[in-house]
């Protein structure tokens, strides 16, 4: 039997043991029709099916979704590959063949998946196995099957996964219908699973009970993406075919459970998945197929030209039919928003006489207490009462009322939120939707919430969420979707408990383009209620204002922070031209300012342009900003870093504490805070700051770099290095992190340690050491008088072509210990209003001349004495 004839009769089979015994005899007549050698071998399987026990159902992991066992010897059992032995066979069927296998190097049970022997030069198998190892490893959640690892056994492919023990949902509905409250808490995890592959854009495809697999401890895991589209560019697969995106025109799928689109051979996105999980909750609560009939193509006609029986319960039902709707665009259009739909059914029993919002989002503290109450026993006359009372209830008693339903949530982080609009050049919408959102949050100060720089290191992540919230030292995370359709948004937000993983609160909303600010001050509103937290008079006007922008001006402002966050030379300059076609559009658009004098300050700090043309531009955008909107941090922030490079400390000080005090969370405030506290000489003060930047943006570069930096200027050296180190932990060979620590070991006499990580800094960055200010300054201070000359020299002939930062040759002369040359250079750079001349007081190379009158009279007019 060749390898295709072979699949061809396992899928058959597999498709008749999920039928009673009159349709299966209709559907083998249908199939076998004409090929009566088909009918033969097919009989045979099946007799041999009877007799063998079904690997669906043993407490076992099933790779594939359909593996069966097999009477055939374990050829690899006792073989090891890589840190994997093979033990046994588990089951085969398909295209490959399952393994109990133990991992050796992590002392823990797995499932060795093997493409099958005949499949080796089959094209479309290995694409399809390759396929599934891609898809399932790019997703990272409980409710999926998590593939560990990949490889081959003598040119055999094979995927790694978790073992699991339990059943399918297939089995375990094998009595009939699932009871009402067992089928919603399936239903929810199905689509947390769902909706996490959605957001890595992966669709399943094959969606239905053989692919569910329930575990002991009644988790729901979803399988077998061999079906899976992946989104990604249209390119050469490794077997060297063209692989479409969409694949459209191929059918792909199980009859009973594929969506009218993918049965025409249409394109599909994740709403195909919507439809397959409509199904399976029917089935779930009835016990029958939403579209049941005695062949397979009276089934796909069912599927095309039919609604599924009613169900009892008529708002599950108006879900169900929703799910099911023939046109991808009358579904549902995320995971994320049937999960909120369920949500309505606390107990799964509303009557036809109660409408779908008659339990809205703002009580849903009260549904969860009420379901807590009754597990623990309280009369239903008491819970009835609760409920009615909560009408007459007083505002301000109600979110006190069900408090220990659960514990307070006052650490939240909000991750990226998932663009939808499939569409990659609308990255910069999503991520200016979610920092805008976090602004929103981070103003209330009753909230710690995850400052931006942080939780953009976990866009795309594949990390499940209680990961992610042990790391950002969160109670909950606020994950979220925007789609970007014409002149309308949609935003659907999740609040989900950063230690259990389960969701608390889901809702979407829809606005005009125009509308947008007013929407994210609605979320993070809503946000703010279901956790409980206290909102001051200020913030409730804050987050209430009827913000209108203009669409276009929304769209500039975006794409100038887009390229400001890259912070080079060019990436600024065009976020300038972003910001002030911004300001063009709508002239009263208060941030697209502050954009703007950010963008003039960032191009002084790197040097790219001169204090007399950057900071008066920069001061004029910030004032603007401030008159337009005086309770902006933004602005605020803006105008303090104009007047730190102008010397101003006390009034760059002032106006820095304003933008603290409008959003307790700006992580960018607290390293403005650390830096003029220590050119100051205010180390304590610093260190406090730095720390308070830290607890909000843990994750962020500068924020380790900054509390390192602080403790370097209060000369604690060692606990800098440790720090330096914490930050590369987190950021492995960032050259600004190697750089500072090579100052600190310096500083510490710790030479050799220093020299190496500024020269590795240096590598990374393109640096030549035959030029280096800072290898010079170490040269000399080490004795090497000659080398550091001889860098000196160099240094001085670039300087007659190119532009050169004085202090920095005032720096070797430092080294060199030639106290006049080094007064005059740094004269040079006070005169260029150089950014350097903040360090005077506190900068450990400036203390050979720290006592010079000369040195102590620039201080002077730096204002740092």
């Amino acid at each position: 039997m060749t390898g295709k004839r072979r699949q061809q009769v396992e899928e058959l089979v597999t498709s008749l043991l999920e039928l009673g015994t009159s349709e299966r005899a209709a559907r083998l007549d249908w199939a076998c029709a004409s090929d009566p050698e088909l009918r033969r071998e097919v009989e045979a399987l099946l007799a041999q099916e009877s007799r063998a026990d079904r690997f669906l159902e043993r407490p076992a992991m099933e790779g594939a979704a359909r593996a069966l066992a097999r009477d055939r010897p374990d050829v690899l059992a006792g073989r090891s590959v890589g840190p994997y032995r093979i033990e046994r066979l588990l089951g085969a069927g398909g295209m490959g063949e399952v393994y109990y296998g133990w991992d050796t190097r992590l002392r823990r049970p797995v499932a060795l998946k093997f493409l099958a022997t005949e499949y080796m030069n089959d094209a479309d198998a290995l694409d399809q196995f390759q396929r599934e190892a891609r898809a399932a490893s790019a997703l990272g959640h409980p409710n999926i099957c998590v593939v560990h690892d990949v490889g081959d056994l003598d040119g055999r492919p094979f995927i790694a996964m978790e073992y699991l023990e339990g059943q399918t949902l297939r089995a375990g509905m094998s009595g009939g219908a699932l009871p009402q409250s067992t089928t919603l808490e399936y239903a929810g995890q199905i689509l947390q699973g769902l909706a996490a592959a959605h957001r890595k854009g992966v669709v399943h495809r094959d969606l239905k009970p053989e692919n569910l697999w329930i575990t002991h401890e009644g988790r729901v895991k979803i399988l077998d993406f061999g079906l899976a589209k992946v989104d990604e560019p249209t390119g050469q697969t490794e077997s060297g075919r063209l692989l479409l995106a969409t694949e459209s025109g191929r059918i792909m799928g199980t009859a009973g459970y594929m969506s009218p689109e993918q049965l025409r051979g249409q394109p599909v996105d994740h709403r195909t998945d919507l439809f397959a999980f409509g199904a399976i909750l029917h089935e779930m609560m009835t016990g029958q197929r939403a579209f049941h009939a005695p062949t397979a193509v009276d089934t796909v006609s069912a599927i095309l030209n039919q609604d599924p029986p009613e169900l009892a319960d008529p708002g599950i039902n108006r879900l169900v039919r929703r799910c099911l709707e023939k046109e991808p665009g009358r579904r549902f259009q995320s995971a994320n928003e049937i999960a909120l739909e369920l949500d309505q059914f606390p107990d799964g029993a509303r009557t036809a006489a109660e409408p779908r919002a008659a339990i809205t989002p703002s009580k849903s503290a009260v549904v969860r207490s009420r379901r807590w109450l009754l597990r623990t026993g309280v009369s239903a006359v008491l819970v009835a009462s609760l409920i009615a009372a909560w009408s007459w209830l007083p505002q301000r008693w109600r979110p006190w009322l069900f408090a220990s339903a659960r514990p307070r949530i006052t650490r939240l982080a909000v991750l990226p939120l998932t663009n939808l609009s499939n569409d990659t050049e609308q990255e910069y919408f999503a991520d200016g939707m979610t920092e805008i959102l976090i602004a929103n949050l981070t103003e209330i100060g009753s909230l710690r919430v995850i400052s931006r720089t942080s939780v953009m290191q976990f866009k795309g992540t594949k990390q499940p969420l209680p990961e992610i919230a042990k790391q950002l030292g969160v109670d909950a995370v606020v994950t979220a979707s925007v789609m970007k359709s014409g002149a309308r948004v949609r935003i659907t937000a999740q609040l989900v408990d950063g230690s259990t993983d389960q969701h608390l609160w889901a809702r979407s909303y829809e606005r005009d383009l125009s509308d947008v600010l007013a929407m994210q001050g609605e979320v993070a509103r809503a946000i703010a209620d279901e956790v409980q937290a206290h909102l001051t008079p200020r913030e409730t006007v804050r987050l209430s204002r009827p913000s209108k922008i203009i669409p276009a001006a929304l769209d500039a402002y975006l794409l100038g922070r887009h390229y400001w966050d890259l912070f080079t030379e060019d990436s600024l300059l065009k976020s300038l031209e972003y910001f002030e076609q911004a300001t063009r559009l709508d002239p009263e658009y208060a941030a697209a300012y502050s954009g703007i004098a950010e963008s003039w300050t960032g191009l002084f700090f790197m040097g790219a342009r001169p204090f007399d043309e950057a900071i008066p531009k920069a001061r004029e955008a910030a004032t603007k900003g401030l008159k337009l909107d005086d309770s902006s941090a933004e602005a605020h922030h803006a105008m303090a870093v104009v007047y730190y490079h102008e010397w101003n400390w006390k009034a760059a000080e002032d106006e820095n504490q304003k933008a603290i005090s409008v959003n307790p969370g700006y992580s960018t405030s607290y390293v403005l805070s650390t830096n003029i506290c220590r050119h100051l000489g205010r180390a304590d003060e610093s260190i406090i700051a730095a720390k308070k930047g830290l607890q909000v943006d843990p994750l962020a570069m500068i924020t380790n770099q900054m509390l390192a930096n602080a403790y370097v200027n209060a000369r604690k050296y060692d606990l800098a290095i440790a720090q330096f180190q914490k930050g590369l932990e987190l950021h492995p060979n960032d050259s600004t992190l190697l750089y500072h620590l090579g100052w600190a070991y310096v500083y510490s006499h710790a030479y050799d340690k220093g020299i190496e990580a500024i020269e590795t800094s240096l590598a990374i960055e393109g640096g030549d050491p035959q030029l280096s200010p800072d290898l010079a300054y170490i040269d000399g201070l080490t004795g090497k008088k000659g080398e550091a000359s001889q860098i000196l020299g160099r240094v001085l002939d670039l300087a007659r072509t190119y532009y050169v930062q004085p202090g920095l040759i005032a720096m070797i002369y430092i080294g060199l210990d030639e106290r006049e040359q080094a007064l005059t250079w740094l004269e040079k750079s006070y005169r260029q209003h150089s950014a350097m001349m903040a360090w005077l007081k506190v900068d450990p190379r400036f203390d050979p001349i720290r006592q010079e009158p000369r040195f102590q009279d620039l201080m002077r007019r730096v204002g740092l004495i």
